[in-house]
């Protein structure tokens, strides 16, 4: 079985995002809520940057989900923009 991180490695490669450079990394446990999560932003060409998550469940099952982020998404992250302020 794979672990935390080699899955959303093995997702990344499925995207096509491996070779694309890993601009942050983060690994973390909550003891309380026995969950594992590994976060990987890559810095893509189509987009911006893809954000993967991976979650391993107190069941031992993982749960994989990505995000890709654009140029608006991240003018809006960015700016100093009101909340509903179209860009």
């Amino acid at each position: 079985m794979l672990n935390l991180q080699e899955s959303v490695y093995r997702q990344i490669e499925e995207m096509v995002d491996d070779g694309e450079p890993i601009i942050y990394e983060n690994h973390e446990v909550n003891k309380r809520l026995n969950i594992e999560t590994y976060v990987v932003i890559v810095k893509s060409h189509s987009y911006i940057f893809r954000i993967y998550q991976g979650m391993l469940h107190s069941t031992g099952r993982i749960s994989l989900k990505f995000m890709s982020v654009d140029i608006n998404m991240f003018k809006a992250m960015t700016s100093n923009l009101d909340l509903g302020e179209v860009l």
